[in-house]
């Protein structure tokens, strides 16, 4: 089964490649983006779409592990704003304890 898997993956892959390398040699003609004031080379309109697409696979790729590392540090602050509760109600059970054997111990 794990074969399979791969032989499939490999072939999406070589479809991919191919049909942008067939998209690439059919939009040959020359475009430049321009934007506000600043203006690129002139370049082919699918090597302009590969790089962008490839530059979309990256980032979509990098922002996750953004996310992931910022809630990490989100638990870490709760937990951390946590213990001190914890500590307290440790230490009103215990003076409730201390208390409950002082009157018990006035009482006998």
């Amino acid at each position: 089964m794990r074969i399979f898997i791969k032989i499939l993956t490999n072939l999406i892959i070589a479809f991919c490649i191919l049909g942008s390398a067939v998209f690439s040699i059919q939009n040959i003609e020359g475009v430049s983006i321009k934007f506000m004031a600043w203006e690129s080379i002139s370049l082919p309109i699918g090597i302009i779409l590969l790089l962008w697409f490839n530059l979309g696979i990256i980032v979509g790729f990098i922002v996750p592990f953004l996310f992931r590392v910022t809630q990490g540090q989100k638990k870490k602050q709760s937990v951390s704003r946590r213990q001190p509760k914890k500590k307290l109600e440790y230490q009103r059970k215990k003076r409730s304890q201390e208390d409950w054997q002082e009157e018990a111990g006035e009482n006998w």
